[in-house]
């Protein structure tokens, strides 16, 4: 009785992944090619790793800091949101000039709400530049010294509430895993299509020496060519082959980490934006800032900050984009 139990407890098929699994595996098929879904195996092997690459956003979410408000009289009052904008000006045009937020604003989700939810991405620049520094009742020119600024401003994944936020921040991690894997797949589809054509180029320019006598050295040298260039057509060949995506895909998953992480960086700042170092910083008058930067896996940076501001400012600063455009092209 207890061996046809255990044999029936093994024929018995696997649960169902839990749904959000199941939308997980349905962003990899949409992400990374209907052949790999299509692939037997492709639910068994990869649910779990799923399931834990999901945790691992989650707890990604988990770690950033609360939203920050983000409208004009914060620039004066709020010491990130002065470092990371130029002025008070500079915030509300970054907000008109959001597609996602315009997008946003013309759908269902985004009628009614009182306030936007928001990841604004920025990246970190320090510029070195000769100053004026003050050492004692002392005035020093040329000091070197270093500016904090920050550009390429972005707006996304825009939403009514911070849950909501917090999920599509959530999901927009595991798309980002998931489109890192693909890009890889992409190099290696277009590393093979410049190896054949390489081959066929060592085969011709092989076959006219051979015809004009080359000598054996030639040849040889030219055989190891088409060698080396096989086993890697070969290896390629393998590493595409469907199942071998899963198998890769799944170790690839099993360590986030290593694709997209987080970093805090502490800085010290006075008003004008100048970096002072922590000895600096116990006599002016500074903002110790606390940066949250992303980390993707070929090792660009983004200093990431959820944010929080009014529609009503959303729709103002939509609005005078719309008309600065008009201007401009009746201009």
């Amino acid at each position: 009785m207890n061996m046809l139990s255990a044999v029936t407890h093994w024929l018995r098929p696997a649960p169902p992944p839990d749904p959000d699994v199941n939308a997980g595996l349905s962003r990899i098929a949409a992400i990374a090619g209907a052949a790999l879904s299509n692939e037997p195996g492709f639910e068994r092997k990869l649910a779990p790793k799923v399931r834990g690459a999901l945790d691992y956003c989650e707890e990604l979410v988990a770690a950033l800091p609360p939203p920050l408000v983000i409208e004009r009289a914060s620039f004066a009052s709020e010491p990130h949101v002065h470092a990371l904008f130029g002025s008070a000006d500079d915030i509300v045009a970054m907000i008109g000039q959001s597609p996602a937020l315009q997008d946003y604003v013309s759908s269902a989700d985004g009628a009614g709400a009182e306030h936007c939810y928001a990841l604004l991405a920025a990246r970190r620049q320090e510029k070195s530049i000769l100053g004026v520094a003050c050492e004692g009742e002392f005035i020093r020119n040329d000091v070197p010294q270093k500016l904090l600024h920050f550009s390429n401003h972005n707006l996304s994944l825009i939403a009514d509430n911070p849950e909501s936020a917090r999920l599509k921040l959530k999901l927009a991690a595991f798309d980002g895993l998931i489109k890192t894997f693909a890009a890889h797949v992409g190099r290696l589809r277009t590393e093979q299509v410049s190896l054949r054509q390489e081959r066929a180029i060592v085969t011709t320019r092989g076959r006219m020496a051979g015809h004009r006598g080359a000598t054996p050295e030639v040849e040889a040298r030219c055989s190891r060519t088409i060698a080396s260039l096989d086993e890697r057509l070969s290896r390629n060949a393998d590493a595409l082959l469907p199942r071998q995506q899963i198998e890769a895909l799944g170790d690839f998953l099993s360590n986030p980490h290593e694709a997209l992480h987080l970093e805090t960086v502490a800085l010290h700042v006075d008003r004008g934006g100048k970096i002072l170092d922590a000895p600096e910083a116990r006599t002016a008058e500074v903002a110790s800032l606390h940066l949250t930067e992303l980390i993707s896996r070929d090792r660009r940076r983004h200093v990431i900050v959820p944010v929080r501001f009014q529609r009503s400012l959303a729709l103002q600063a939509l609005e005078r984009t719309r008309q600065a455009r008009a201007r401009f092209i009746v201009i």
